[in-house]
């Protein structure tokens, strides 16, 4: 994504729209300026051919763009482009560049008239717009509502069009000052419709581009699928969407960029070898690594985000079978041990139980197997993990993290070759901590595996900075092989590497997003937004607590299962007892955001009621 600057005087690559003319002096300014073709651009206005007069200059600048093959227009309705019959005779009726200078309602009119001339414009221009195309919008200054007005007036007293932008799938993607100076030819014009001037200091030109919009689920109704094996399992559908993406090995995806040099790197300097897994070691068989207890809460916390409590699955109902109240499903054949493990998969017995891959560490086993066999002193493995977090936090329920194990020889020279390597791949610095006096261990089906250090990522040798990873040690249960193990949370090292603002962008399937790691140079990309000022609403759900334990990780996976990740954030507000009924209340506030696809109002509003609904059916909640 460049750096420069898309004015509406910038090269041209298909056809200009211009809308709202007053007396067309914008036009004959462009097509002076630009090298644009006469029949490149369509110059429109609601005026009439008669009533445009009013405008002393507009006689002579329609007379100029008609000599240079410009085609003028009048009668056209800005917002309702696709009736347009100008528009329907044209061969090519799309444009790459449509571009409305400061569009007003007419007269003295307020704040909602002129969002609603807005909102209708960018449905209609839309319809018109090439699919790469751009609409460009000037607003006086303070008129947009966004953090680029200086100063940003508050957001009800502007025309908020970021927002009204959104209702049509734009995004605005960048934001240019408008100066009249760099337009000789052209005069504001239609200060409360008549033919006076208006002051356009501090205008701004917003420049939209089309985008996916944030959808709202059709039903609710079957919930996610994950097939593996003979076997079908039930997990979350925001799980289902994300387990099939593969960004470790997307071409061109940051983790994918950062997985490839520190497995080149680490092979190069160290002799490692770097093992891919396939998609079916997702699910296993037992419990999972379980953090022990211990005391240190800032220490506890940066061993969660590495490994979290276990996302759990049930097997899918198979033709025949009947589904039990709370929605567990009871075959009618299974054979001992299939039975057995479905009834454990819904119990507090974790023996026996199936969940999906919560850390890279469920694949110690093999790869201690392989280093016994192959001589190899050094293994890395990286894999996407899978484990349940509350909404808000740096982390997010589906990660990505690399393994590096050693054989234990000289274990702290050892832990720093592998740190230098890894520095010299990502350009960061990187501080290894002990934990020693916390006593922080790890339990797991194949043994206790003790965490030594803490590795962080800072800015220099004098700030605490972020846990992206630790150190920890093993012995194989025969007692033949003593490793040395350094995990990495990969999401959190490609965010600080690219400057990658929020986790879900990660996820997003625009194709502005991974364009900007295409570089195959070597060269460090910093992301650049392409959705700038997103909009955030705020939606607050309140209920009465049910019978049962309440459980806040569970209203957070219903979150994000109904919402995805366009809910950035989810806080408990108000919470209260009452004596005299015996029930708690609590009350949470959602933060709807989409960082890469166009969110309306009407959308967040669509998803809150259906996360209400789910809520409730899910969690057996009384809504207030």
């Amino acid at each position: 994504m460049s750096d420069e600057k898309v004015k509406m005087e910038a090269p041209l690559k298909g056809r200009l729209l211009l809308v709202g003319e007053g007396d067309f002096s914008l036009t004959v300014a462009l097509v002076s300026k630009c090298d644009f073709r006469g029949d490149q651009v369509l110059a429109t206005s609601l005026e009439t051919e008669e009533s445009i007069e009013k405008h002393h200059l507009a006689a002579r600048n329609i007379q100029i763009l008609r000599d240079k093959g410009v085609r003028v227009c009048f009668n056209v309705d800005a917002t309702e482009l696709q009736t347009c019959s100008a528009l329907q005779g044209m061969d090519d009726a799309r444009f790459s560049r449509i571009i409305f200078n400061f569009p007003h309602a007419g007269g003295k009119s307020n704040h909602k008239k002129n969002r609603t001339l807005l909102n209708n414009f960018f449905s209609s221009a839309v319809k018109v717009l090439s699919p790469d195309g751009q609409i460009m919008v000037t607003l006086c200054k303070g008129q947009g509502g966004t953090p680029a007005d200086r100063p940003m007036r508050a957001w009800h007293d502007s025309w908020q069009v970021v927002s009204m932008a959104a209702n049509a799938s734009l995004i605005l993607a960048q934001v240019v000052p408008f100066s009249t100076e760099e337009f000789q030819e052209y005069n504001s014009v239609g200060f409360r419709s008549l033919d006076k001037g208006f002051h356009t200091e501090g205008a701004l030109t917003h420049v939209f581009e089309v985008a996916e919009s944030v959808t709202v689920p059709e039903s609710l109704q079957g919930g996610g699928q994950l097939i593996w094996g003979d076997k079908t399992y039930t997990c979350l559908r925001y799980l289902e969407h994300k387990l099939n993406r593969k960004l470790l090995y997307s071409l061109h995806h940051p983790l994918h960029q950062l997985r490839s040099v520190l497995e080149e790197l680490i092979s190069a300097e160290l002799g490692g070898q770097a093992h891919h897994l396939d998609t079916p070691s997702l699910v296993k068989e037992g419990s999972g690594p379980r953090l022990a207890s211990h005391t240190d809460t800032q220490t506890h916390m940066a061993m969660h985000d590495l490994f979290p409590k276990q996302y759990y699955l049930k097997i899918f109902k198979y033709p025949g079978d009947s589904v039990k109240e709370d929605g567990i499903v009871e075959e009618k054949e299974q054979d001992e041990s299939e039975k057995c493990m479905n009834d454990l998969a819904s119990s507090d017995n974790f023996s026996g139980q199936i969940h999906l891959r919560s850390s890279v560490i469920e694949e110690l086993p093999s790869v201690s197997s392989l280093m016994a066999s192959s001589g190899v002193a050094c293994h890395m493995v990286s894999c996407d993990v899978y484990g349940q977090r509350l909404i808000g936090q740096e982390t997010s329920s589906v990660g990505h993290q690399m393994m590096v194990v050693v054989q234990s020889g000289n274990p702290h020279e050892q832990v720093w070759s592998v740190c230098r390597v890894v520095q010299k791949a990502t350009g960061l610095y990187f501080d290894i901590t002990s934990v020693d006096e916390v006593n922080v261990a790890l339990s797991t089906d194949f043994g206790e595996l003790g965490v030594s250090h803490e590795i962080q990522m800072v800015l220099d040798e004098k700030t605490k900075g972020d846990v992206c990873g630790c150190v920890m040690n093993w012995t194989c249960p025969d007692n033949t092989l003593k490793l040395v193990l350094l995990v990495f949370d990969l999401n959190k090292i490609v965010m600080k590497i690219h400057d990658i603002p929020a986790l879900p962008l990660l996820w997003s399937t625009d194709p502005r997003f991974k364009n900007q790691f295409a570089d195959n140079t070597g060269t460090i990309v910093k992301y650049k937004p392409f959705s700038l000022y997103s909009m955030k609403f705020f939606h607050d759900i309140s209920f009465w607590e049910g019978p049962g334990q309440f459980e806040e990780q569970t209203l957070h996976d219903v979150v994000q299962d109904v919402a995805g990740d366009v809910v950035t954030d989810v806080k408990m507000i108000d919470n209260y007892y009452d004596v005299e009924t015996e029930r708690r209340s609590r009350c949470y506030r959602m933060t709807f955001q989409s960082h890469d696809q166009a969110l309306s109002y009407i959308t967040s509003w669509k998803l809150q009621s259906m996360l209400r609904l789910e809520v409730a059916s899910k969690m057996g909640i009384i809504l207030r």
